[in-house]
């Protein structure tokens, strides 16, 4: 577990999540970065090899491009179609896009199942949408990126 406020979180701390997704690290890396620069940083299993992630979670939010949330309010809930519109102003979601960062218009019709996953870009929760391929078009101009492609993110 780490907690940190948003602010505290520093530049080496987003350089150790960014190495963290590149090579492998170790406990004590993790632990004596987390001494240094006074963030709360504890091991919670056995082995307490979830340091690493814990503070690489934190670091990696903090640069604002890497990720996918969880939950986010009102997202978990949706089922079948919602516009892009009531999307933005019913949910934490901050904006539909495609994968080129082309905003999906208002009046859009999206389907959100499987539950949606938004990702963190340019510290904003996006989701990712593609527009829907002929068998899946059913009254949707939209669909949701596929959780494979999510992943990336």
């Amino acid at each position: 577990m780490c907690v940190a406020a948003f602010e505290s979180v520093s530049a080496t701390m987003v350089e150790f999540a960014r190495a963290a997704k590149r090579e492998i690290l170790v406990r004590d890396a993790a632990r004596d970065l987390a001494a240094r620069v006074g963030v709360h940083l504890e091991g919670v299993t056995g082995d307490e090899m979830g340091v690493i992630g814990a503070l690489a979670a934190v670091g990696l939010r903090r640069g604002g491009h890497d990720g996918r949330f969880i939950w986010l309010a009102g997202v978990r809930e949706l089922t079948g179609t919602a516009t892009a519109s009531w999307l933005l102003a019913h949910t934490g979601i901050a904006a539909v896009e495609t994968v080129d960062g082309r905003g999906v218009p208002g009046e859009a019709r999206i389907r959100v199942d499987p539950w949606p996953r938004p990702v963190l870009l340019n510290d904003r929760a996006i989701l990712l949408v593609r527009e829907c391929l002929e068998e899946n078009h059913a009254n949707n101009d939209w669909e949701l990126l596929p959780k494979e492609a999510i992943r990336r993110y």
